[in-house]
């Protein structure tokens, strides 16, 4: 067992220092910085005036100034203060249906002031935040956030090299790793995944892995990156064609999922074989030829959908019922007269 541990140490500083040869060549987008996870709970304040002594009326009045509170927190909290003032007036008709995206609310406060003729609560909003992702999706302001031609790229390992009981982030997969490389060479912006480490839980990259659209959307967001490229590998040793080599299989399953219209873009699975001297060299090599097998379809699919080919527009159908040619005209039946 203490053998084995100190393999899989050594083998952690091997492939630390292929990551280190990554990093050398890794772009990081000045558009891109570090957030906190978005929260989906805030609590707000709401005030009203009281007409005709209707306090039923001015509590609701006080909850709904309280909901609309809460979406401007909560829209900041997606969009940041520049671009949700930036893009206020397309905000308004979300902010002037607030109620539609409550989830759940509950009062941590209420109160009837009967002097000043007013009506107060302190809430707890809950959103239904896939859907308020979706709106600002449809509205145009998302777009705004995404990095451009830029991607994220996290991969959930399991190989020889894989320590048992270490999280998402202390490991270095070596399938990401050769992804990465295949990205930087075909021009297209990889972000580090260092950016969103301490903002996005294990939990929500290996939902993402899963197909989870929303965790993937968290991470796009949090990397400022339209793009997540995200999914599982997983490396099984197989007895080798020659004595004293080792062999294994390793198949790799990736998804490629817009954080800006929350959809999947593209998704593939493959796998490959190698055999070396060692396990790790063996596992490396099977990597490398895998992730290269499913780069090629992954970039193509990323740029078509960033730059969609227009479509060529068919004829126009002709409608109402085809022109009839004239039948030729049948000759005459002679009179009785002139058959004699």
């Amino acid at each position: 067992m203490i053998k084995y541990s100190i393999f899989s140490l050594i083998w952690q500083v091997r492939l630390a220092l292929v990551w280190v040869g990554f990093f050398s060549l890794w772009t990081l987008p000045a558009h891109a910085d570090a957030r906190t996870v978005f929260q989906s709970t805030f609590e707000s304040v709401g005030q009203a005036n009281v007409t005709d002594e209707n306090y039923k009326r001015g509590r609701q009045a006080a909850v709904n100034q309280a909901f609309r509170k809460a979406m401007e927190d909560a829209l900041i909290d997606i969009l940041g203060e520049d671009e949700f003032e930036a893009n206020f007036k397309k905000l308004e008709r979300i902010l002037r249906k607030s109620r539609q995206f409550v989830r759940t609310y509950r009062f941590l406060e209420a109160f009837d002031d009967f002097d000043t003729q007013t009506s107060g609560v302190e809430l707890e909003v809950t959103f239904f935040m896939d859907s308020l992702r979706k709106q600002l999706g449809a509205l145009g302001v998302l777009a705004n956030k995404g990095g451009g031609n830029a991607i994220i790229i996290l991969v959930n390992e399991k190989s020889t090299a894989s320590i048992e009981f270490a999280s998402f982030w202390e490991m270095f997969p070596l399938s990401e790793a050769h992804l990465v490389e295949q990205f930087i060479a075909s021009g297209i912006n990889v972000v580090k995944r260092d950016l969103v480490r301490d903002s996005i839980s294990e939990e929500t990259v290996l939902s993402a892995a899963r197909g989870d659209i929303s965790a993937a959307t968290d991470i796009g967001m949090a990397a400022g990156v339209d793009i997540v490229l995200v999914g599982n590998a997983v490396s099984t040793p197989r007895d080798g064609d020659n004595p004293g080599d080792q062999s294994v299989q390793v198949s790799l399953n990736l998804k490629a999922i817009s954080s800006i219209k929350m959809r999947m873009v593209a998704a593939k699975s493959d796998f490959a074989s190698a055999q070396a001297g060692s396990l790790e060299d063996a596992e490396n090599q099977a990597f490398e030829i895998v992730a290269n097998k499913l780069a090629g379809f992954f970039q193509t699919s990323i740029k078509n959908y960033w730059n969609p080919k227009p479509v060529a527009k068919s004829a126009p159908k002709i409608t109402g019922s085809p022109q009839q040619t004239p039948s030729p005209p049948k000759p005459a039946v002679p009179a009785l007269m002139e058959d004699l």
